[in-house]
């Protein structure tokens, strides 16, 4: 995974102990290419949306944008901890092996876009053209 303006962070709240964390203001990308199988995924994204902020993230393929919202739930606290985990799950992705996917935020306040995981699996196949 390349991180531009992430940092790996240990924190014991998150999935093995670690999550990536934007490192200050303005736009932070982190992306990866996809190596599974072609298909159609569902994608789960596991962040901390904190109370004392509202980023905003984007997620893409290709650099096409396939989702975007901003972190405003006021529930959690303002750390991360179990009351400010948070996912968001994309349905039926259509997904090929080298595919780029991409996070792109920009935190806000004190949410500095803590983001636990990105996991994928697999729906069906890509229908025959």
């Amino acid at each position: 995974m390349s991180l531009d303006g992430f940092v790996v962070a240990d924190n014991g709240h998150a999935s093995n102990d670690q999550l990536i964390k934007a490192t200050g203001s303005g736009a932070h990308v982190a992306g990866f290419g996809f190596a599974a199988a072609d298909g159609i995924y569902n994608l789960k994204l596991g962040y901390y949306d904190e109370s004392d902020g509202q980023a905003q993230l984007q997620v893409l393929v290709n650099g096409e944008i396939i989702d975007s919202f901003v972190w405003d739930a006021d529930a959690g606290s303002a750390i991360v901890d179990s009351t400010s985990y948070a996912e968001r799950e994309l349905t039926a992705i259509a997904l090929n092996a080298g595919d780029l996917l991409e996070l792109s935020g920009t935190p806000n306040g004190g949410e500095p876009l803590r983001i636990d995981f990105l996991e994928y699996v697999f729906v069906d196949d890509l229908p025959v053209v």
